[in-house]
């Protein structure tokens, strides 16, 4: 398990993240395998941490919320239940459950 903290900093009323899934993430010729944290997050789809925003360097339009360039597509790699073995140890990417 790991403790999840929202972006102000408070514990997130879901409790611990119990489970993530592998991506692949591709945008043009770069691929990315990423680990990617389940939980929920209220109003929000997905919340980007620097280290991803970092390894794609993206071109964002800010005052239109709109990423420029070749499309992302995803593939999932593994879904599963976390152990403390594999528990990375800064979370790129959390989703909200479906």
């Amino acid at each position: 398990m790991r403790t999840v903290k929202n972006i102000d900093g408070t514990l997130n009323v879901a409790g611990n993240i119990t489970h993530a899934c592998d991506l692949l993430v591709s945008q043009g010729r770069k691929q990315v395998r990423t680990r990617f944290f389940i939980t929920n997050l209220g109003g929000d789809r997905f919340i980007f941490g620097y280290p991803w925003l970092a390894e794609f360097n993206l071109d964002v339009n800010w005052p239109e919320a709109i990423v420029n360039g070749p499309r992302f597509r995803v593939e999932t790699l593994v879904l599963g239940k976390l152990t403390n073995r594999n528990i990375c140890s800064t979370c790129r990417l959390s989703l909200s459950p479906s």
